[in-house]
């Protein structure tokens, strides 16, 4: 394999197996080039797994206890889905794909601070009542639309599926000076089940939330 990166001045090359890319774990080496978080998909026995995790702005979720997980336990807290055959069916379809095939998503969720790195391994540092502060006092402004774009390739020697999360955040009062933006944003929010407010981490200030879009 043969890497250039013009935009950082890089050029390495390395062999199937090689221990070190550029001094480096090959997966980390590779994730000093991009901007995307990636995870490595392992196929065993019909099944996916994560088996590499090299990650700076997940969720709030754990990639170092997601290692070792199966695509079904990983999606276990996601309301509805296991019920819907929903999560059997993607691994289904991405495991089908051909080596070289690349699949595309998104997915989205409101946060209430503008750091990327909102994993369980950093909430060590962030405000415990900045949420509450943000409800109480209407700042609804100041809260954040996370939107993941996500990236799933089949790799052709081993069958694996390389997973790639580039990770976006734009400010509520952004959002809002686009009239198209701010209708759709906010049909959303007022028409999703609770449940899925919930995951989605808006619905304890949903009404107030619909009201200041509203204004």
């Amino acid at each position: 394999m043969r890497w250039r990166n013009d935009l950082l001045g890089t050029r390495w090359s390395a062999r199937t197996g090689d221990p070190l890319v550029d001094g480096a774990h090959p997966l980390a080496a590779l994730a000093g080039q991009v901007q995307e978080d990636l995870f490595l998909l392992g196929p065993r026995e019909d099944r996916l797994y994560v088996d590499a995790v090299a990650a700076t702005f997940t969720g709030s979720w754990s990639s170092s206890f997601s290692l070792g997980m199966s695509f079904a336990d990983l999606h276990s807290p996601v309301p509805r889905i296991r019920d819907s055959g929903m999560v059997d069916r993607t691994e289904r379809f991405l495991l089908s794909l051909d080596p070289g095939d690349v699949y595309r998503r998104t997915n989205w969720s409101i946060y209430d601070s503008g750091r990327l790195d909102a994993s369980l391994e950093a909430s060590h540092r962030r405000d415990p009542g900045h949420a509450v502060r943000s409800a109480t006092e209407h700042r609804y402004g100041s809260l954040r639309l996370r939107v993941e774009l996500q990236h799933l390739v089949r790799l052709p020697a081993t069958g694996a599926l390389l997973f790639l999360i580039k990770t976006q955040l734009a400010a509520f009062a952004d959002i809002v000076t686009v009239p198209q933006w701010a209708g759709q944003l906010r049909s959303v929010l007022a028409e999703l089940p609770e449940d899925m407010a919930a995951y989605k981490g808006f619905a304890r200030y949903r009404p107030g939330l619909l009201d200041w879009f509203d204004l």
